[in-house]
């Protein structure tokens, strides 16, 4: 509850706000700049990994969540004196109509592109989640601990190069097919490179580019929530939480289905696809992938002309 539920809440609490105000302060670099903040997260997958490590072989694990408890809140309360509104919220006087929690009409909701968009999220996230949740237990199986820390650490900042580039590039030229470059992309490095894994240096290549490129799609949802709100631009941030939403629902169910194709997988006889019974799960991904390259043309066919 505390770890699973709780962080999960309070993170959302302290991260989400973070993201809504990207729009306030930013147009026409709004990619670039949500795209560094997606990268925050890569560097801390980069450093944590090992920092969490080596905590864990001097002070076991109790007092390694105390400090890892004591360096986030630290860092965290420092970050929040930095969130702010663009425009200050406003004030109301007692008895004053507020407007209401949820509004009355939500004209996203009513777009073809918002709906092709969030399946393209679903997808993407999807194949994205299981091989951040099990390229350390692939590698360590191949080679050793160290060398899945390692590989780990270089998934998670390949990440923050993606993230920070294809936010580069969603400001500057046609994002649908920036995502269905990224999306081929992540289902041929699955098939190819993690289906026929047998070595680290094929495992480390893998991570590097799926990390990249998988990582890097979310900076591209900042245009698709402008884009889905159209003229109601204010409703833009509630676009970009829905997408976040499918995502969050795709983050449950890509893991778990993983792990069940990982338990039949190791039923089966082992070929030169798949080695260590995560033939299936290689499978999983790369079809994920590369429904979710299918579902961004259909974000091109329902984009509105401009």
């Amino acid at each position: 509850m505390l770890q699973g539920v709780g962080l999960g809440v309070a993170g959302g609490l302290l991260y989400w706000p973070v993201m809504l105000y990207v729009s306030d302060w930013f147009v026409q670099r709004r990619g670039l700049a949500g795209g560094i903040i997606f990268a925050g997260s890569g560097i801390g997958g980069f450093v944590l990994p090992f920092l969490i490590s080596a905590l864990l072989d001097k002070v076991g694990h109790r007092w390694t969540l105390r400090y890892l408890a004591l360096l986030q809140g630290v860092l965290g309360g420092v970050a929040v004196l930095g969130i702010k509104p663009r425009i200050p919220p406003r004030k109301y006087r007692n008895g004053q109509r507020r407007p209401q929690f949820i509004p009355p009409r939500i004209q996203f909701l009513k777009r073809q592109m918002f709906w092709t968009h969030s399946v393209t999220n679903f997808l993407q996230a999807m194949s994205y989640f299981p091989v951040s949740l099990y390229i350390a237990v692939f590698t360590a199986t191949i080679s050793s601990p160290l060398s899945a820390t390692i590989v780990l650490a270089l998934f998670n900042v390949a990440g923050v190069v993606g993230q920070v580039l294809i936010g580069y590039l969603s400001d500057r030229f046609s994002y649908p097919w920036i995502m269905f470059i990224d999306a081929l992309g992540c289902s041929i490095a699955a098939f190819l490179l993690w289906g026929f894994a047998d070595t680290l240096a094929t495992v480390l290549v893998f991570a590097i580019i799926f990390g990249a490129l998988g990582g890097g799609f979310s900076s591209v949802a900042f245009a698709a929530a402008k884009e889905s709100a159209g003229p109601n631009a204010e409703q833009a941030p509630m676009a970009l939480s829905a997408f976040t939403a499918f995502k969050g629902i795709a983050a449950v169910i890509g893991p778990v289905i993983s792990g069940l194709l990982l338990d039949a997988g190791k039923q089966v006889s082992h070929g030169p696809f798949g080695k260590f019974g995560f033939g299936l799960v290689e499978i999983f991904v790369g079809s994920c992938a590369l429904a979710c390259s299918v579902s961004c043309l259909a974000v091109v066919a329902t984009r509105p002309r401009i």
